[in-house]
């Protein structure tokens, strides 16, 4: 039998959902305090928007419902998943529509307008505002006794994870066209973090769907996932970025800088294969 949330992943589920409230609660202090550090976290990169603070904060909270041992009345599950959802939703349409609803102002409005055509400073990011969109519509239905439905919100919440995770990536090796949309729209560095960490959390509801399902087994299969992809995918990362900064400090050319990062990552992949096997 598969683990489930009530025992090994509960204290994991929990934890990020506190981590979510608690980053949450520091952008809006961010916000309605005027403290610059709080709402970008590290200067010069975009900030976290109100709504985007206020989502993660119910985020959090309908995580930590959905952990508890004995389930709390679904009805608050229900009114927070919809706000998330209807937050998103309603974001999306003012950017597909060009009509202004006013929601992205109502509680602190956004004087960092950093640039003189952006229109709506204080909304959310298109990319953001969808992630949320299928993280809500995930937690409506992530206890759906409909077996397709559940795997249908593991896969939502997997690519949530992956918008997010693109986001990360493109902040660390400085491409904006992995967490921006448009030139004036980008979500934020802390956002998609953790929004990643958040979405990864959200799939030990159900951890023996989908690509969780890879890691949470029992089988040797799964052991050796568990022990060699976290390693891989941090050390490719690495190589990554290291293969960048040669290329922008202009010490290799881009046809020898390619190939060493195919050789490195074989002679990597033996390695690693090497000592997980």
């Amino acid at each position: 039998m598969l683990p489930t949330p009530s025992n090994i992943y509960k204290p994991v589920v929990k934890t990020v959902a506190v981590f979510s409230i608690v980053s949450g609660f520091l952008v809006i202090t961010g916000w309605i305090a005027d403290i610059e550090i709080l709402k970008s976290f590290v200067r010069g990169l975009p900030s976290m928007k109100m709504n985007s603070a206020i989502c993660f904060v119910l985020s959090g909270a309908v995580l930590l419902l959905l952990s508890q041992k004995q389930k709390p009345p679904r009805y608050f599950q229900t009114v927070l998943s919809s706000v998330i959802v209807l937050t998103g939703l309603i974001t999306l349409g003012q950017d597909i529509t060009g009509f202004n609803t006013g929601i992205d102002e109502w509680i602190v409005p956004d004087r960092d307008v950093m640039l003189p055509a952006k229109d709506a400073p204080g909304r959310m990011a298109e990319t953001t505002a969808f992630c949320f969109s299928l993280l809500g519509l995930s937690f409506l239905f992530i206890h759906s006794r409909i077996h397709i439905i559940k795997l249908a919100v593991q896969y939502a919440l997997h690519l949530v994870t992956f918008v997010a995770f693109l986001a990360t990536i493109g902040y660390t090796y400085k491409i904006p066209s992995f967490y921006t949309l448009s030139f004036i729209s980008s979500m934020a560095f802390h956002t998609s973090i953790i929004l990643c960490i958040l979405s990864i959390a959200a799939t030990f509801i159900n951890p023996s769907l989908g690509i969780t399902g890879m890691f949470t087994g029992k089988t040797t299969g799964s052991i050796m996932a568990r022990r060699l992809f976290p390693l891989m995918v941090f050390l490719i990362l690495i190589m990554g970025y290291l293969r960048l900064q040669l290329h922008w400090q202009n010490m290799v050319n881009e046809d020898f800088g390619i190939a060493l990062f195919a050789i490195s990552f074989v002679m990597l992949s033996l390695l690693l294969i090497s000592i997980t096997a």
